[in-house]
């Protein structure tokens, strides 16, 4: 018996001693082999995920994680945090909406106004970060930043909920305001305006794509032993690259 008191036999023992030397290779051999462990017992390696598990496009992995991600997240597992800067290169980030994901990159929708927007134009680059807690898993994006159609705007405009439509109109997103009474009556206004008829986007209101240069994916594990891979863009596809926790 293994672990414990007992006794076993030649054929045994060989099994149990192959079994630890196969352990030890993947420690010494495999760097993204990591420790799992549940509080106050000894600590076990765990081979089940390694760099043969991980996809030759990032995309499919982001597929498949964030699928994951929607089945345990309480809520919005499509929030992400964007991170922008100003023509000095000054930083500010808040949580958006993923609206959609291709091979083209991830969109995300706003006023023009907003001051992501404007960080947008005058510096066209920018990251995303996903944090979903219950897959203690991360995804980075990392790339240009760049408009969307106007008839890919609208096309997903169209699907928005009637009040959500008045609201865009109603919002001078990120620019001060005297209470939430002054929006209130903006609200009013522009429903009153559009009555029972179809709301149209807002010409101020549009989608930015970040076309990612890199694409990092990031995973828990006990010790702050996590696994990170990086994709890397490349002329001819991707390059993928494991990083140190």
């Amino acid at each position: 018996m293994v672990g414990g008191v007992g006794h076993c036999g030649e054929s045994d023992e060989h099994a149990v001693r192959s079994q630890r030397d196969a352990r030890r290779r993947v420690a010494s051999d495999r760097p993204w082999a990591m420790f799992k462990h549940t509080r106050g017992q000894r600590p076990e390696i765990s081979i089940s995920l390694c760099l043969m598990d991980t996809p030759a496009d990032p995309y499919e992995l982001f597929d498949r994680w964030f699928a994951e991600a929607k089945e345990t997240e309480p809520r919005v597992p499509e929030a992400v945090a964007v991170a922008t800067a100003d023509s000095q290169g000054r930083p500010s980030v808040r949580q958006v909406l993923l609206k959609a994901v291709d091979s083209r990159g991830f969109v995300f929708y706003t006023n023009l106004g907003s001051r992501k927007a404007s960080e947008a134009v005058v510096n066209p680059f920018a990251a995303m970060n996903f944090h979903w807690k219950t897959q203690s898993r991360q995804v980075q994006v990392r790339g240009a930043c760049v408009p969307v159609s106007n008839e890919e705007a609208d096309a997903y405009f169209a699907t928005r909920a009637r009040a959500s439509k008045i609201g865009a109109w109603a919002s001078k997103q990120s620019q001060p305001m005297e209470g939430r009474g002054e929006f209130e009556s903006r609200i009013a206004k522009y429903t009153a305006r559009f009555g029972l008829g179809d709301v149209p986007r807002p010409p101020f209101w549009s989608g930015f794509r970040i076309e990612p240069d890199v694409i990092e994916f990031w995973e828990d594990r006990s010790f702050r032993l996590h696994l990170r891979h990086a994709y890397q863009r490349t002329e001819s596809g991707w390059t993928i690259t494991e990083l140190y926790p």
